[in-house]
């Protein structure tokens, strides 16, 4: 199974006591290297009767080369140091993660290897090799005098790959035997900091970014009942603002102290100082609240749904633009839904003040999950033609009716519906948070004192779901089965979609409606028909019935994503306008480059090489995705080292080592001034010529 079968069967090939673990994408320094024999030493040490299995070290990270590659370079700096120094203590929760960790062989043979090789599960293979060396009794030791080197990834996209593979290799882990018995056997506050510092973390992720749909739903529920005069508008006002935006506000401060104390123990206040100063310029908030919202949805959709698989992250260029229906695929369903959905929950509730903090952090949080792949995307407003293009691609994609995920939206919408037919059936019983959104809903229509006055009929037709387009995509199936079976293809979507806004605006007409009551109704009949999407994708995924319910699972298909062909098309037309108007306001493109790179992107002899070089990069990148689990998530920057060897530059005109940057400018200086003053020394020699000295 690649990379762990690979280090297994080489374990025999291996000579002495220790092993060192190191990967492709690593150097090691010659002034380091005459720390090894203090390094070795340390397996003298003996606690309990027993040497350390695993001895860490720190990395220096060298690839970081802009933006993006000095976000992921300071995140892998403060992982690297002052979070895995308090892991070893007081903690005492490291375990194993990969290069440049020492091992005693010794050891490892007993627990079956370096690391596990199932396919899927044990994802992320190395951190198995310190769990396995925990439940035997063995522990492990953090230095600092000893580093190597470290070349991470650079693009925005490669950087988010690897934060996905992780984040399922956490979601994978939380289902393995070892963390059972550790849970079981370990003490509870050894067993607590080994939890906060792994699964546990991946797992808040997941209830920040739930907390700030709950609150955003909390606040749109009780704008819509301020009408109807409850008396628990102000209560609620003042208890979301009192704490939540500041709580939330914290959570981000917090993502960044380790880097600020790791910098401040080594430089001191003013380093510290300049690197808040600099992280907030290179909005490295926004960043943050985007990474994490990808690794709380990758985490929990393993959890749920399995189905965790390797990530090539390709190691491309850190100026390789990605197309705009690229980034749609990629982050729609992470990111761009939940933004919409805050969207509207913040439209709902801005006729009520509720403070300008939890505002503040909801419009953030919005700006962050659906403008983040284009702010920090190269080039992404470098021409409004270029814009153009990209929504020209989107919508082909949109439309097109053959190909995978990459060609067609219908793939791409079929596959995210397939993965519910493998959920987790311990999760299925636990209430989502449409159900109970659903329920607070239904409560408040059959409690409130402003529905009494209703009939019975009225008032049924109020809290019923709109149907009407449901019970025509049944009938439209039903014909089908008895008249013939039609592939359904993408074009009929578009017409679904208008068929489904012209039933439902049908059937609301049907209904009953006054003032004070109006916006409740319409918010109860948008959360049914959220959570009746989640019902129809499971029961399309599952094909519950077998055949005998095949017009069902087809109808409830058709159903969810006609709403949804209509969700992503207004979505991608919003965001696709947004940056083609981006791309038309002057000196913006340069801006833009200046944020990422710190230099503006060179016009010229440097573009034809650097698109040439990117289109080699992408060529292999599509050639490395289709490998499943057959090499190391820390491949060799080989790809990207040759680009920018053949561009010889670092993307945006000058050599990547200053030295040469100092060599090239001084050359080009000096060859100014010789094209100066050689007109000069010629007009002088004519001067001096034989006619000058017989004079």
């Amino acid at each position: 199974h690649g990379k762990s079968d690979n280090q297994n069967c080489a374990v025999i090939y291996t000579r002495g006591e220790v092993l060192q673990m190191i990967d492709c994408n690593q150097e090691a320094y010659f002034e380091a290297s005459l720390f090894l024999p203090l390094a070795l030493q340390e397996f003298s040490s003996v606690r309990n009767g027993r040497r350390p299995g695993i001895l860490g070290f720190r990395e220096h990270i060298f690839s970081d080369i802009g933006l993006l590659g000095r976000l992921a370079a300071d995140s892998e700096y403060s992982f690297g140091t002052i979070i895995q120094r308090t892991m070893d203590w007081p903690l005492q929760a490291r375990l194993h993660y990969g290069h440049p960790d020492m091992m005693d062989k010794l050891q490892v043979l007993q627990q079956g290897g370096v690391s596990k090789a199932t396919k899927g599960l044990n994802l992320s293979e190395d951190v198995f090799a310190g769990l396995d060396l925990t439940l035997r009794g063995g522990w492990t030791t953090y230095k600092e005098y000893f580093h190597v080197g470290k070349g991470r990834d650079m693009g925005f996209m490669s950087v988010l790959s690897f934060f996905s593979k992780v984040s399922m290799g956490n979601g994978e882990q939380v289902i393995t035997r070892q963390w059972l018995r550790l849970g079981l056997t370990l003490p509870l506050p050894k067993f607590l900091g080994i939890f906060y510092t792994h699964c546990g973390f991946f797992l808040n992720q997941c209830l920040v970014n739930w907390a700030i749909k709950a609150f955003a739903f909390m606040m749109a529920i009780y704008t819509v009942l301020a009408p109807m005069d409850l008396g628990i508008g102000d209560a609620a006002a003042g208890l979301a603002g009192s704490y939540f935006g500041f709580f939330y506000f914290l959570f981000m401060i917090v993502t960044v102290l380790p880097l600020l104390w790791q910098v401040f123990i080594e430089q001191g206040v003013c380093a510290s100082l300049n690197t808040i100063l600099s992280a907030m310029l290179a909005l490295s908030p926004v960043f943050s609240a985007f990474q994490s919202k990808l690794m709380g949805y990758y985490f929990w959709s393993t959890m749920h749904y399995g189905g965790a698989q390797y990530i090539a992250t390709g190691r491309g260029l850190a100026t390789s633009r990605e197309g705009f229906a690229r980034l749609f695929r990629y982050f729609a369903a992470t990111h761009m839904h939940d933004g919409m959905e805050l969207v509207l929950y913040l439209f709902i509730s801005s006729t009520t003040n509720y403070g300008w903090a939890i505002h503040a952090a909801l419009v953030f949080t919005v700006i962050a999950w659906l403008f983040a792949p284009f702010v920090f995307n190269p080039r992404q407003f470098e021409k409004p033609s270029q814009a153009c293009q990209d929504l020209r691609q989107w919508l082909n994609w949109m439309w097109s009716t053959e190909g995978g995920e990459d060609d067609a939206w219908l793939a791409y919408s079929l596959r995210l519906q397939e993965v519910r037919r493998n959920a987790s059936h311990a999760v299925e019983r636990l209430p989502s948070g449409r159900l109970l959104a659903l329920i607070v809903t239904t409560g408040i229509m059959v409690v409130c004192g402003a529905f009494y006055d209703l009939l019975i009929v009225e008032r049924v037709t109020l809290l019923m779901p709109p149907l009407a387009h449901f019970l025509f995509c049944v009938l439209l199936s039903i014909c089908e089965g008895l008249f013939g079976d039609p592939d359904c293809s993408v074009c009929s979507y578009p017409l679904l979609s208008l068929t489904a806004v012209a039933l439902t605006l049908l059937e609301l007409g049907m209904n009953s409606w006054w003032e004070a009551t109006a916006r409740m109704v319409l918010f109860h009949k948008y959360i049914c028909l959220r959570y009746m999407l989640e019902v129809a994708d499971g029961v399309a995924a599952r094909e519950s019935g077998g055949p005998c319910l095949s017009w069902l699972h087809t109808a409830c298909r058709r159903w969810a994503l006609s709403w949804r062909f209509l969700r992503d098309l207004l979505l991608g037309w919003v965001l696709a306008v947004i940056c083609i108007l981006a791309a038309m306001i002057p000196g913006l493109s340069g801006v833009h480059d200046i944020f990422l790179f710190r230099a503006r992107l060179n016009k010229g002899r440097y573009t034809r090489p650097l698109r040439e070089a990117e289109g080699q990069a992408s060529r292999t990148d599509s050639s490395d995705s289709d490998r499943s689990n057959d090499s190391d998530s820390d491949e060799d920057l080989s790809e990207s080292g040759d680009a920018l060897v053949a561009t010889g530059s670092n993307g945006f005109g000058e050599a990547s080592d200053p030295l040469l940057v100092f060599v090239r400018r001084f050359a080009r200086g000096s060859r100014q001034t010789w094209k100066e003053r050689v007109p000069s020394a010629r007009k002088l020699a004519r001067g001096l010529g034989p006619r000058s000295r017989s004079r």
